[in-house]
């Protein structure tokens, strides 16, 4: 199930627990990011004084206004990005690394990133992929 906290041989007690934990946390981390989606397209965090949902994360979750928009874009990107976002939920992709693939992820490129991804950081891929046109840097953000 979680891919970075399989049992090997040289992995001691406390080692092979904090990987698990650490996929747990990832997947946990995923669910987060589905219900902030699902939240977003509702609108239910419209309210008096409350410009976007990554004004209602900052002000009732604790969140700097920063990582409540990082949140947002993520998890806006995740709904068109199914195979990321399974990944993520099985604790294969740690949120770092996902964060990442969201400013480059298209569907067609999806599939490679996250075989890049479950074995390795993600410099490796940054030479096989390119930046599409509307995530560049610098292009209009989606979030």
């Amino acid at each position: 199930m979680f891919r970075h906290a399989i049992n090997n041989e040289g992995d001691s007690p406390i080692e092979r627990e904090l990987l698990t934990l650490v996929a747990h946390i990832d997947a946990a981390t995923q669910r987060m990011l589905t219900l902030i989606r699902t939240y977003d397209e509702s609108g239910d965090w419209r309210g008096a004084g409350i410009a976007s949902c990554a004004h209602w994360l900052a002000w009732k979750c604790g969140m700097t206004p920063a990582t409540a928009r990082e949140r947002v874009r993520v998890a806006r990107a995740l709904g068109d990005l199914p195979k990321i976002d399974e990944a993520f939920s099985k604790g294969q992709l740690s949120y770092s690394k996902v964060r990442a693939m969201t400013r480059v992820a298209t569907p067609d490129n999806e599939a490679k990133l996250v075989h890049y991804g479950e074995d390795r950081d993600c410099r490796p891929a940054r030479g096989h992929l390119s930046w599409p046109a509307d995530r560049r840097p610098g292009a209009p953000s989606r979030a």
